[in-house]
């Protein structure tokens, strides 16, 4: 099996056991974390705006998940209430960032990504929501049906873009290429949800390592750039 193999995205008969009971529910345990984790989050967040639910979605409630998959777990507000003088996504966005560098926590070794959404915009695919114990949008094991010729063909052409940009040294490149990958795969989630092929890649690219490779040869030069 070729390393390109290795990094497919997984497909499963049954969610995470380490998280979901009978895959079905949360495991009790798993709930109570996540509840505690979103407090401590929602206080960090530091703004007067209600808490209309927590939900968990993504690969980790899904049929999907891999070793790298995080725990998406998101705090839904209305953004209309959030009275700020810049986009309240940026905010969000910015405040999310600040959030994961200063901890990291993990749920039976899964680690826990927090997020701000908007009532008015719900997630697509599969969600679960630990206030009411219940799937609002249950996960479809017939939809993990991966066009494996497709995602390597699309994965071959962002390696050969990514090594190619890695090897050039050039920052402003590399920045660019990291915020266009990033939207290719933010367009496709918003547009067929976590089964877009556009997302499968993305998985896959980050399941290989190159993403991280990408991110550290940015705050490598990033730094480079800063020293006298």
């Amino acid at each position: 099996m070729s390393k390109l193999d290795t990094a497919i995205v997984d497909k499963h008969p049954t969610l995470n056991s380490k998280l979901w009971k009978d895959s079905e529910t949360l495991h009790p345990e798993v709930q109570v974390a996540l509840f505690k984790i979103a407090k401590e989050f929602f206080e960090f967040l530091d703004f007067a705006v209600p808490l209309v639910d927590l939900q968990v979605t993504g690969s980790q409630a899904n049929y999907n998940y891999s070793s790298h998959s995080d725990l998406d777990l998101h705090l839904i507000v209305p953004y209309s209430e959030v009275d700020c003088d810049e986009p309240v996504a940026d905010l969000f966005d910015t405040k999310r960032k600040l959030w994961k560098q200063q901890h990291d926590i993990t749920i039976y070794g899964v680690p826990v990504e927090l997020y701000v959404e908007d009532t008015d915009k719900p997630v697509r695919g599969a969600a679960y929501s630990i206030m009411t114990d219940q799937w609002l949008r249950e996960p479809d094991p017939t939809e993990v049906e991966v066009d494996d010729i497709e995602l390597r063909r699309e994965m071959q052409i962002w390696l050969e873009r990514m090594n190619t940009v890695v090897q050039s040294r050039d920052l402003q490149k590399m920045q660019d290429l990291k915020d266009q990958l990033q939207q290719y795969r933010k367009t496709a989630l918003a547009r067929n949800g976590e089964y877009a092929l556009e997302n499968l890649v993305y998985k896959s690219l980050r399941n290989l390592g190159v993403i991280s490779e990408l991110m550290t040869a940015i705050g490598v030069l990033k730094d480079q750039e800063l020293s006298i």
